[in-house]
């Protein structure tokens, strides 16, 4: 796992908003987006990791992309519920489906933002 920078937050905007974010992962969640990585195969998440630590514009066929791979993890049948690091794995599965939903909801580029 790559070392933490403390309290650094990733911010998520919408493109046409950019001044208020609307989401964040915040320090507690960077080993779950780590593992991730190390332990899934979804493009997104890797790009994600990849870009923490800068400000970097998800467009609408990246974030359907997105969505239509982190969907594939969506269901408990997944994971080991019982594990807590698994389960802190799933959590943000769903919490970054929410983000990236809700960008495409609005039809707007989602732009990440390190803090």
């Amino acid at each position: 796992m790559r070392e933490s920078r403390g309290e650094f937050m990733y911010s998520f905007y919408l493109e046409n908003r950019r001044k208020k974010g609307f989401a964040y992962i915040d320090y507690s969640e960077e080993k779950a987006i780590d593992n991730l990585c190390q332990k899934k195969n979804i493009p997104f998440i890797r790009q994600l990791w990849n870009k923490y630590y800068e400000d970097y514009t998800f467009g609408l066929k990246e974030l359907e992309a997105a969505q239509k791979d982190m969907m594939a993890y969506l269901s408990t049948e997944n994971w080991d519920i019982s594990n807590k690091e698994e389960q802190e794995q799933m959590y943000l599965i769903y919490k970054l489906i929410a983000i990236v939903s809700y960008a495409l909801f609005n039809k707007d580029c989602l732009v990440g933002s390190g803090d």
